[in-house]
């Protein structure tokens, strides 16, 4: 039987060896399980982190499940910490922030297909309703996008207001309305037809087209406009 120093110093021994093929090799050879392991070392210094990752892996199946969790789930699971459960939500922002960089800001988005990925990989992670407005040239290219509402109970609560002054503050001449259905599916409510009115109306005020209103879920999205419900109300 091993005694706590002889222990220790097996621990030790394997981090050490852990790190240096992340160093040596990128990264490229390991496991999601392995990797999981790694990244927990920095938010549980002195514990082994293998049988908490083993679980994590076993729960959540791939890292973008894992990465998508939320810290309360994160702090169900026994031997979590909070200094672990942020630094699995830092690397999330950190993925979607580069996803965000990848799209150059000088393409045109005239797709509906382009619209849709680019607003998935914004919306990427989000655990509860968010609502965004993505403003655009007269050539499709991104001027701005912000966010109009968080943690809503549904799309009626975005704020017209606001969606009308950041359009007019960068000079928007089009725009798309954004939300997401946390743990839905990608259907309009009664509620996303209303407040796609609401916000057509305002922002033609102010010279704004509102071309589309994507509804993300997940990896998933839907146009407003190109279902034969709801299309018809963009003319």
């Amino acid at each position: 039987m091993a005694t706590p120093a002889r222990e220790g110093s097996l621990h030790t021994g394997h981090r050490q060896r852990m790190k240096e093929r992340l160093l040596t090799r990128g990264g490229a050879d390991l496991s999601a399980h392995e990797l999981t392991e790694i990244l927990l070392y920095y938010g549980i210094p002195r514990r082994d982190t293998n049988e908490l990752a083993h679980r994590l892996t076993d729960r959540y199946g791939t890292l973008n499940n894992l990465l998508c969790a939320s810290y309360e789930e994160l702090m169900t699971f026994p031997g979590m910490t909070p200094h672990a459960a942020a630094l699995i939500l830092l690397v999330r922002a950190m993925v979607v922030e580069m996803e965000r960089e990848r799209i150059d800001v000088s393409a045109r988005m005239d797709t509906t297909d382009k619209i849709g990925r680019y607003l998935v990989k914004r919306l990427a992670g989000a655990q509860v309703e968010q609502g965004w407005l993505l403003c655009m040239d007269n050539s499709f290219r991104k001027l701005a996008d912000g966010m109009l509402s968080e943690g809503c109970a549904n799309a009626t609560e975005i704020d017209v207001r606001q969606a009308v002054q950041l359009a007019a503050r960068c000079n928007a001449t089009v725009a798309v309305l954004c939300h997401n259905h946390p743990r839905g599916n990608t259907v309009p409510s009664r509620g996303d037809i209303a407040v796609t009115k609401q916000m057509m109306q305002a922002l033609d005020l102010v010279g704004v087209t509102l071309l589309d209103h994507i509804i993300v879920a997940g990896s998933d999205y839907s146009s407003m406009r190109e279902s034969p419900l709801t299309g018809p109300m963009f003319g």
